[in-house]
């Protein structure tokens, strides 16, 4: 009935607002769901229905199933082409540097000694920073993305804290994700729902 598939919609619509993204909600949840907690005994068929009518999709790529305003592309599809089409080899440091809002923090105890305030800021890197990058701050957390650094190179006369980073496999794979969904935005940037999409899945 509609009042049924009305309940469905709502649902998943709650749960895009409101659910946990650690919960993988495979394509049977919203049916057992429906059949145990809502008593809608023909949940699969609805289901299928409202799939079939463009009104709610399962995307893959959050494990979940969202309200769907309709579109021609493929997202699950397109983001798997995209993962020929970047440079996965190329410099991680840049884009974590353009997406993560890194923060500025105080170093508390030279406060506390002296009475002026000394500002550290966090740069991400490749490489052992030769100087602080910033000369409007009085110092730098260089993390540096690396499994080839040694102590012995390490500068220790200026006000350089270093952080290495050795096991990257998790932000190469993040950063492998941002690229190719940037692809795909590229060349789908004239369709709103997908790019609508898209942006989500990037934040």
């Amino acid at each position: 009935s509609i009042a049924d598939r009305i309940r469905i919609v709502k649902v998943i619509g709650l749960m895009n607002i409101f659910a946990s993204k650690q919960i993988i909600d495979d394509k049977d949840f919203i049916v057992k769901y429906a059949k145990f907690a809502l008593k809608i005994s023909n949940a699969k068929v609805l289901v299928k229905d409202l799939e079939k009518k463009q009104l709610i999709r399962y995307a893959s790529y959050s494990n979940q199933y969202i309200l769907f305003g309709g579109t021609d592309l493929d997202i699950d599809i397109a983001l798997l082409d995209a993962e020929g089409r970047i440079d996965t080899t190329a410099d991680i440091s840049n884009v974590i540097n353009k997406y993560v809002d890194m923060p500025i923090f105080v170093a508390k105890r030279y406060m506390l000694e002296r009475g002026t305030s000394r500002f550290f800021k966090f740069n991400v890197t490749n490489d052992i920073a030769q100087a602080i990058s910033d000369q409007t701050y009085d110092g730098e957390v260089n993390i540096v993305l690396s499994s080839r650094i040694q102590k012995k190179n390490l500068d220790n006369s200026k006000a350089i804290l270093y952080c290495n980073i050795t096991d990257l496999k998790e932000l190469q794979d993040s950063v492998n994700e941002i690229r190719k969904i940037e692809y795909v935005l590229k060349d789908n940037f004239d369709d709103k729902v997908a790019v609508s999409e898209l942006e989500k899945l990037r934040s």
